[in-house]
């Protein structure tokens, strides 16, 4: 299976492909074309869910089939490749509903949901609440423009995370659901408190 990424330009019915570029992989790919975006530069940032092992640039990502990753990879404006960081937890420790976004300077954020701990190239990210381990937490990390520094990570006790978006400020908000008894809201929510 090939991980595929390409920029069209046109206008009207008159198109043509500018560049397309495909990267070889063993295993499984998870819907990519689900998450992609652009930053002001024209930057393309493509995601994707992977097991096994997938070769990105120079840069082999690869582990065991239970483990599934998720990883973005950086096309500039010509369909070069600049960089690929990814996320991941130990086997089937986070699920195929994570999101990821880019702010104006370049900053990556992600938003999911995790079960016990989250690896982050040398981070890592540990559940830190009494909740069983069959009950997972939001979590929502901002990374560096070279996708190698952790800026900040933070999480929401008994969650789901399905959607986030980046302001022109770097501030994310995360939608998504909630099962657990005690989620924290703020004064007013309209429904302040999971009633089964």
């Amino acid at each position: 299976m090939l991980l595929m990424a390409s920029r069209a330009i046109g206008q009207g019915t008159v198109w043509n492909w500018e560049w397309a570029r495909s990267n070889p992989h063993e295993g499984y790919i998870g819907s990519p074309s689900q998450h992609l975006c652009l930053d002001p530069d024209g930057n393309v940032y493509n995601g994707f869910w992977y097991n096994f092992s997938i070769l990105l640039g120079d840069s082999l990502f690869s582990h065991d089939s239970s483990t599934y990753c998720f990883a973005v990879m950086k096309n500039d404006l010509d369909g070069n490749f600049e960089q690929a960081v990814e996320i991941h937890g130990p086997a089937w420790g986070i699920r195929p509903d994570i999101t990821f976004g880019v702010d104006s300077y370049q900053n990556l954020y992600f938003a999911g949901r995790f079960y016990d701990s989250l690896y982050i190239g040398d981070s890592i990210i540990r559940k830190a609440n009494n909740h069983p381990a069959s009950m997972p937490d939001v979590f929502v990390v901002k990374l560096s423009p070279d996708g190698g520094s952790l800026v900040y990570a933070t999480f929401l006790a008994g969650g789901q995370g399905f959607g986030l978006a980046v302001d022109e400020a770097g501030q994310a908000t995360v939608t998504g659901r909630t099962f657990s008894p005690d989620f924290p809201v703020t004064p007013g929510a309209f429904g302040p408190a999971y009633s089964g």
